[in-house]
């Protein structure tokens, strides 16, 4: 009922832009082509790279009031974001866990991974300028953990003025405040800083009032930045720094009969991530990039014993109550690229990794993992070339490239074998595009899955350091139509992959009674899948949406088991000019997702969320010169709350499990944002 009542708002909605623009048809559509960056040797025009990568951009995300990077994808198709309100986020892309999903930022990687997956609520999008996302292997390109594609947050960069700054502010009825700075001032013609700083603060919610327990747990989040460029000639140096602390409280039950005491959980978070980058063209055609860096992410547990009526509290003594657990990891990555014409370019580099983990839950004498490996790849075009003009009416020459890469690693823990990959681009006419590309990918067990130990009254999970890495081979292929007219710009794409892995690894249970597992490998697992996109552009109006298409194939001993999945999104977005008005309306049907697994007797157990929708909108104005901008909006307006599931332990995170409902959202909830532009 709410997918139809959904549907009929969409299709009202655009009716009555539509009636808006057939009175006016002077206005031609804009044909600018965004940039990439993430796996090209240059900014490349997305419609030329030979990569498939999708760009989210801020600028129109925040019309919805997105806040964080998991607020930016979880209406993106193939792409699942699901809440732990206790560890965080944990997605999936292509039917691939988040252990198989590298986040970056600026190109470089982030750490501090729980159950397998990088928090991304934990991201605030203050300083994001776009998200660019590559799905499938890269591991040739970016090593292990690119198994499922990349994630590249790009930031701001000091623009052309000599000084901006950017205050912004944003508030929810659901109990959500936030506040946050960004600032760039240029010093002279060389030097350039841009700082930024921000505080996020969250009460918690309930969908009933406990008066104490919250299903959504209150937190506060600080974070802040810092970079300082030197350029000169053909030379750039940058140099960045930045802090981020989450406090999260888990307030407990009062203990029955009497309700005098509880037991509450505070959890921080703390992040740092510092970074140098150089880079120097040698002339027009070739460039050395060099970026070293160094994060540290250390997560605290404080569990305590809480007197409600004296307001006193004492710490728990119990094993496994207390914990604290500190990653360090240095980077340095080395690049030489070389366009040797206009139809042959190569890079070469060296990517150097060291990881070490600590705490009480991490049980081994070695406590560092090394990855150092060496990799290449070059793009050739064997015939045709560029189109000669870059708007309507064309000049067009079929064109056939392909992008051979392998890589070369050696591990201090495992032997990883050579990891190639092949890319192909096909313009076989002026608005057709194919691509196709088939790698393999490649993930070393990390520290926690290796040497874990985690025993207390509610948890029994213990390490295995007899785990295989996951292997994979992939396959993508995808055709693509654009077609620009006087009034109107169309776009879409059909496309589909295939990853095979093997030796994949999960938790799993080794005695039941006792609620114990450890990580395993299974034998093999299989996603298959397909989309169908489309985008239409008329002046100021956008339509998009998607249908996407997974089919998960689980291996137990030999036996396959399958459960298929059809999401579904659309969007509009919309700009009145005269009153300099944008709506934004996004919408996505996630279907239910069916999973497997085994428990000791060799029996195989279906666990399932069930399918939901949500949707969310928003409307900006831009006042006094366009140096204010004013957003208001509904989230979730199909108010979803909880939606039934049964999950076994391990499935979607260990504090996940649970038999009957699963938390998706804290109901619906009308925000405002402002953004004064100095």
């Amino acid at each position: 009922m709410k997918f139809r009542i959904t549907l009929l708002f969409l299709l009202s909605f655009f009716a009555s832009v539509v009636s808006v623009e057939a009175q006016n048809d002077t206005v031609q559509p804009k044909l600018i082509e965004e940039v990439v960056i993430t796996a090209n040797y240059k900014p490349t025009g997305i419609d030329k790279s030979i990569n498939p990568v999708r760009i989210l951009n801020m600028d129109k995300l925040q019309t919805i009031g997105v806040q964080n990077v998991a607020d930016a994808l979880k209406f993106q198709g193939s792409i699942n974001v699901v809440q732990d309100n206790l560890i965080g986020t944990q997605t999936s892309v292509q039917g691939l866990s988040g252990n198989n999903l590298k986040i970056l930022i600026d190109g470089r990687p982030i750490i501090g991974r729980l159950n397998g997956n990088i928090d991304l609520s934990q991201l605030s999008t203050l300083n994001i300028d776009r998200l660019e996302i590559v799905e499938g292997p890269l591991s040739a390109q970016y090593g292990t953990d690119a198994l499922g594609g990349i994630i590249n947050i790009i930031t701001k960069k000091n623009t052309d003025h000599n000084f901006d700054a950017l205050i912004s502010g944003y508030a929810e009825s659901a109990g959500q405040l936030n506040l946050g700075a960004v600032v760039n001032y240029r010093l002279d013609e060389h030097n350039q800083i841009a700082i930024n700083g921000g505080r996020n603060f969250f009460g918690g919610w309930s969908s009933v009032d406990t008066s104490r327990y919250q299903d959504w747990k209150p937190k506060i989040q600080y974070n802040a930045g810092a970079r300082y460029t030197f350029t000169e000639n053909r030379f750039t140096l940058s140099a960045d720094g930045n802090y981020f602390n989450e406090y999260l409280l888990n307030r407990g039950k009062p203990i029955a009969p009497y309700g005098e005491y509880a037991f509450d959980d505070h959890y921080t978070t703390v992040r740092w991530n510092t970074g140098i980058n150089a880079a120097y063209s040698i002339n027009k055609q070739s460039k050395i990039d060099i970026q070293s860096g160094y994060s540290y992410y250390v997560r605290t547990k404080n569990s305590y014993y809480r007197d409600l009526v004296k307001a006193s509290e004492l710490l728990v003594q119990t094993p496994g109550s207390q914990d604290t657990s500190r990653f360090d990891q240095k980077m340095l990555r080395a690049v030489y690229s070389n366009i040797v014409s206009p139809v042959i370019s190569f890079e070469t580099g060296v990517d150097l990794n060291q990881q070490t983990g600590t705490g009480l839950r991490i049980r081994t004498v070695n406590n560092l993992i090394g990855d150092y490996a060496v990799f290449g790849s070059a793009e050739w075009t064997l015939f045709g070339g560029e189109q000669k003009n870059e708007i309507p009416p064309y000049t067009h020459r079929s064109s056939f490239s392909i992008k051979p890469a392998l890589r070369a690693a050696l591990n201090n823990t495992y032997k990883i074998p050579l990891i190639p990959s092949v890319n192909l681009k096909y313009n076989f006419a002026s608005d057709w595009t194919l691509r196709g590309s088939w790698s393999r990918g490649f993930r070393a067990p990390d520290l926690k899955e290796l040497y874990f130990y985690f025993v207390d009254i509610n948890h029994n999970i213990i390490g295995n350091a007899n785990l295989n890495p996951e292997e994979s081979q992939n396959f993508l292929a995808s055709l693509h139509f654009k077609k620009a007219l006087t009034q109107t710009v169309y776009k879409a794409e059909l496309g589909g992959f295939y990853n095979d892995v093997k030796n994949l690894i999960t938790l799993a249970a080794i005695d039941l009674n006792s609620n114990a597992y450890t990580y395993i490998n299974v034998g093999r697992y299989k996603t298959a899948g397909a989309r169908l996109t489309g985008e239409i552009t008329v002046k100021q109006l956008t339509l998009s949406g998607g249908l996407f298409l997974t089919n998960r194939i689980y291996y137990f001993n030999d036996t396959p088991v399958n459960g298929t999945s059809v999401d579904a999104n659309a969007q509009i977005f919309y700009t009145v000019k005269p009153a300099d008005i944008t709506f934004n309306f996004w919408f996505k049907h996630t279907d239910r997702i069916n999973s497997f697994v085994q428990d000791k007797t060799g029996k195989i157990l279906n666990t399932f969320i069930d399918a939901y929708n949500l949707a969310d909108i928003g409307a900006s104005k831009k006042f006094l010169k366009n140096k204010l901008t004013a957003t208001l909006g509904v989230k979730n307006i199909l108010n979803v709350r909880t939606v039934a599931s049964q999950l076994a332990a391990g499935a979607l995170g260990v504090h996940s499990a649970s038999d009957g409902g699963t938390n998706i959202a804290y109901g619906r909830n009308i925000f405002v944002k402002f953004d004064i532009h100095l």
